[in-house]
């Protein structure tokens, strides 16, 4: 990570996808990522386990969808300013984002704020949004549950 990314891009005062929200931001900056094969630092993750903020936290799904809605939204503006969409449309990057992000709620069984992410994608498109659920990597009934919630 560059420094001053990391001096520029803080983390939100957040317990909830904190990390979505920074590292999105990152990305829309100027610069590459690179793959490390080597292990630099370390992470705990326990098995069998919920994480610490989502077993502490009754609203966690609501606050992921709008921790990581805003991180977005965020990430957006200083790509604009840094020209870094590759000449993506901002359409096209807004709805397939909403749209992933509706894949993961749905994966926590939220399916009432996996609705909500899936209506900001269709506020952009709805023949974009079934598309972007047709290129999901994903079980077909994960699919077929989010298709019945955009008709």
């Amino acid at each position: 990570m560059r420094t001053f990314i990391a001096i520029q891009e803080h983390f939100p005062g957040e317990s909830v996808s904190e990390d979505s929200h920074t590292w999105v931001r990152y990305a829309a900056h100027p610069g590459k990522f690179v793959f490390l094969r080597d292990i630099k630092g370390g992470y705990r993750i326990c098995s069998n386990v919920a994480s610490r903020s989502r077993s502490n936290n009754a609203n966690f799904y609501q606050k992921m969808f709008e921790v990581d809605s805003a991180g977005f939204e965020e990430a957006v503006k200083i790509a604009k300013i840094y020209d870094t969409m590759g000449g993506l449309d901002e359409d096209d990057i807004r709805t397939a984002f909403y749209v992933r992000l509706a894949l993961s709620l749905l994966n926590g069984e939220s399916v009432k704020y996996c609705k909500k992410s899936l209506e900001k994608a269709l506020a952009v498109s709805k023949e974009k949004t079934l598309q972007y659920i047709d290129q999901l990597y994903c079980a077909p009934e994960y699919k077929e549950s989010m298709r019945a919630l955009v008709h």
